[in-house]
């Protein structure tokens, strides 16, 4: 699937790059996971700057809650735990419920520490607005194929079926929308914020603003993009 992907988003690209970025991606989730698991108990949370901050705290002084925007790129977990350490308590998530309930019970209790708020998609959308209405921050990772009621927006010069619920809410709920990323460089962790200032955007324009946000992180570091999804299983009818 990663080999696939790889082709579909860097056609120009020759087999050897395509495979020295499939290792350095398979090396990177791999670390990602074992830090997961062990609940991060030996990594530094100091190596995670926080950069931008304070259009995080602009945005809750209004409040109306925060949308938080990104997708299954870079380090994110340790960003969301950094948050927390930093006392951004409020941290609200809306995540694919698992199959294996055994599964879903144990990565809900390794999210409970940095994730007070977890709702699964597909799940009531009053939860939603209520988590909003309750001044959280609201993180929606948006890039996985979201089938036929997705909406369709190029990502790598592709019509691509696209989570629209950040867009949704920021215009139903008022609240600020956020692209938040986060990338490993060196034995560091640069985490950013900018808003999208969405006054005059279309729902689609708003989903095509993020999701040109993070084509354009991953061209820079395609080696810390999850490339393991069926990003492009739903063809526009």
């Amino acid at each position: 699937m990663a080999l696939e992907n790889l082709r579909i988003a860097f056609p120009e690209k020759d087999n050897k790059w395509y495979n020295t970025i499939i290792k350095k991606c398979y090396q990177f989730y791999l670390e990602e996971i074992v830090d997961f698991l062990s609940q991060y108990a030996h990594f530094d949370l100091k190596k995670v700057h926080l950069n931008n901050i304070h259009i995080l705290d602009e945005a809750l002084k209004e409040e109306k809650g925060v949308i938080l925007v990104s997708g299954h790129f870079g380090s994110f977990h340790k960003l969301f735990v950094a948050m927390t350490k930093n006392g951004y308590k409020n941290i609200a998530g809306v995540s694919y419920k698992q199959n294996n309930r055994g599964a879903g019970r144990l990565f809900l209790e390794l999210r409970k520490p940095y994730i007070s708020n977890e709702m699964h998609k597909g799940g009531p959308s009053n939860e939603v607005k209520k988590s909003l209405q309750n001044k959280e921050i609201l993180i929606l990772l948006s890039d996985q194929d979201a089938g036929q009621k997705g909406i369709f927006v190029n990502f790598f010069n592709i019509l691509s079926s696209t989570p629209s619920g950040a867009a949704r809410y920021n215009q139903i709920m008022g609240s600020p929308l956020i692209f938040c990323s986060i990338v490993k460089t060196n034995n560091h962790h640069e985490a950013n914020f900018e808003r999208i200032d969405t006054a005059n955007m279309s729902i689609e324009d708003t989903v095509q603003k993020y999701t040109s946000m993070l084509e354009q992180m991953i061209r820079k570091y395609p080696e810390q993009y999850f490339w393991l999804h069926k990003r492009w299983k739903t063809k526009p009818q």
